[in-house]
């Protein structure tokens, strides 16, 4: 599954359409790091780094995906616990700042690929429910568009395959290709509503943390302890405490070996192990993964090391991609990203967000961002906008 292009509005604070794209400029730096071999030789960023202050919209651009997400795996999900009846999984969370915004539909679109086939699907969503909803596919290469539905009210336009739902009456609260998941075994639709299921918004759950380690297999031990003492956590084992219900880490200090409750080690390290899994099973099925503040209590040396991961094609065979928020000006490096893989997230007078790559970015001679420059420092100086604190401190101090 590959994520090639977002596009959304009207929800929380972005009113005016926020396009976060995933497709790879024309530029030279990292080239090795990006996902291709598809057979249009188009590539793809296996990372994504937005930036900016506090309430600027970064972690709206997250949620935004994973609203669009979760609107159409809330019925699949349903479906396999087997009980109850199909919540409406959207709470409609509209631009709040003028009246005509709050009243209005908000609206997602997204490309993305699946196998040999790029999709398009878009869904827009007012107080009442579902307005319209629409996928299509095309073969990657290829130039042929196939409807796979249009939805546009309570009516409804199907491809082939798909023509006995013509007259089907249409539930407001309910994605049409969540139904289809559920009723058909079509492979467009399934497809489709499998590249949703597999989205991961990491949660920091220590629940499900502790069922990882419980479960997982000596191959699994042996990239978790790579991964852990790359980054110079010095773990040779763990294991699981099945008495006490507890993770148990092992470390070797002089030759001997000692058992660590996992309560025991630092915030840093905990929120880490809480979400490698989730980031080692993305590596390994070749996922996206979406992860808010990756920074918060964990030393740059672990945030670069995490973001190589996905960059490294030797260990991201399967075309994983991570998309993050940061605060963290000490891995905006030319030596870490491509210019086309920093975002920054920003509000303007009207208290609107915006979004925009460096390289959207032009200097005073009218010129890209070199690829050469250096980033944090330049944001600092305000170069970038996003309201770099920094600036203002020392504008204040003065």
């Amino acid at each position: 599954m590959m994520l090639c292009r977002f596009l959304f509005r009207n929800f929380r604070s972005y009113k005016d359409e926020a396009i976060l794209d995933m497709q790879a400029a024309g530029i030279s730096e990292f080239s090795d790091s990006l996902l291709g071999g598809f057979r249009d030789k188009r590539t793809f960023l296996p990372v994504a780094v937005i930036y900016g202050p506090n309430g600027g919209g970064k972690s709206n651009v997250l949620k935004a995906l994973s609203a669009l997400a979760s609107i159409v795996q809330a019925p699949l999900s349903l479906l396999d616990r087997k009980s109850g009846t199909a919540p409406n999984p959207y709470q409609n969370a509209p631009f709040s700042f003028d009246e005509l915004s709050r009243k209005d539909a908000s609206y997602f679109e997204v490309f993305f690929r699946v196998h040999e086939s790029e999709y398009r699907y878009a869904i827009s969503i007012g107080e009442n429910g579902i307005e319209s909803e629409s996928l299509y596919k095309k073969a990657i290469g290829g130039r042929k568009i196939a409807l796979i539905f249009d939805r546009n009210g309570n009516s409804a336009e199907y491809g082939a395959g798909l023509k006995l739902f013509a007259n089907l009456p249409l539930n407001p609260e309910m994605p049409l290709l969540s139904f289809l998941a559920i009723a058909t075994n079509i492979d467009p639709v399934k497809e489709a509503a499998g590249w949703f299921k597999g989205l991961i918004s990491v949660s920091y759950n220590l629940e499900e943390s502790d069922r990882f380690f419980q479960e997982s297999g000596e191959r699994t031990k042996r990239i978790v302890l790579s991964i852990l003492n790359a980054m110079d956590i010095a773990i040779t084992d763990y294991a699981y405490d099945d008495e006490k219900k507890r993770v148990i880490l092992k470390r070797t200090v002089n030759g001997k070996e000692y058992n660590i409750p996992f309560a025991n080690e630092s915030e840093g390290t905990k929120k880490l192990i809480g979400f490698l899994p989730q980031v080692i099973t993305a590596l390994n099925e070749g996922r996206i993964v979406l992860i808010d503040e990756l920074d918060a209590k964990l030393h740059p040396k672990l945030i670069k090391n995490i973001i190589l991961l996905f960059k490294n094609p030797q260990i991201n065979k399967k075309r994983a991609q991570l998309i993050f928020t940061s605060h963290d000006l000490a891995t905006m490096r030319n030596d870490v990203f491509r210019r086309d893989e920093i975002w920054f997230a920003e509000k303007n007078q009207q208290g609107a967000s915006m979004l925009y790559s460096l390289y959207d970015i032009y200097d005073e001679k009218n010129r890209h961002i070199e690829s050469s420059a250096e980033f944090g420092a330049q944001y600092l100086e305000g170069r970038y906008g996003a309201d770099p604190y920094l600036k203002k401190i020392k504008e204040w101090e003065n």
